[in-house]
C-alpha cells in the first residue's frame, strides 16, 4: 500500500491522490533534489512544482536529465510556479566541477525549504 505510483503519468493509486490533494501551498519554497529524472524522485519534483515550488534539479547531465527537466517545466508553467533550474551534479564525485560540493557553492538562493536526495546504492 504504497504512496507513490500516481500522479507522474504511471497508474492511478487512489491512496495517494487522496494525499496528494492533502498538501498545503508550496508557494515561496525552494525544493533542492538530487536523482530526479524518474521514479520517486521525478514524481516528487512534479507534485511540488505542481504546489507552486522552485525546484532546483540535480542530476548527472545526460538526454534522461533533459527530458525530466522540460517535463518539470511544463509542470511549473502550468501551476504558474517559477521556472525550475537544472545543475549538472554526479553525486558520486566529490572533486569534480558537477559534484556536491560544486552545486551547493551555486545554491544561492535564500529560502531552501527542502534538499531531497534519492540515491540507491548497488552492491560492489
Amino acid at each position: 500500500m504504497g504512496l507513490c505510483g500516481s500522479s507522474s503519468g504511471g497508474p492511478s493509486n487512489a491512496y495517494f491522490d487522496e494525499y496528494v490533494k492533502t498538501l498545503p501551498s508550496m508557494k515561496g519554497k525552494v525544493v533542492v533534489i538530487t536523482g530526479c529524472t524518474s521514479g520517486t524522485g521525478k514524481i516528487f519534483a512534479r507534485i511540488c512544482a505542481k504546489n507552486g515550488a522552485k525546484i532546483v534539479m540535480l542530476n548527472r547531465a545526460s538526454e534522461r536529465a533533459d527530458d525530466a527537466f522540460q517535463f518539470i517545466k511544463g509542470v511549473a508553467f502550468e501551476a504558474q510556479a517559477p521556472a525550475p533550474v537544472f545543475i549538472p551534479c554526479d553525486m558520486n564525485s566529490f572533486k569534480c566541477e558537477g559534484s556536491w560540493e560544486a552545486a551547493g557553492k551555486r545554491l544561492q538562493w535564500r529560502g531552501v525549504g527542502r534538499l531531497v536526495q534519492q540515491r540507491q546504492y548497488y552492491g560492489r
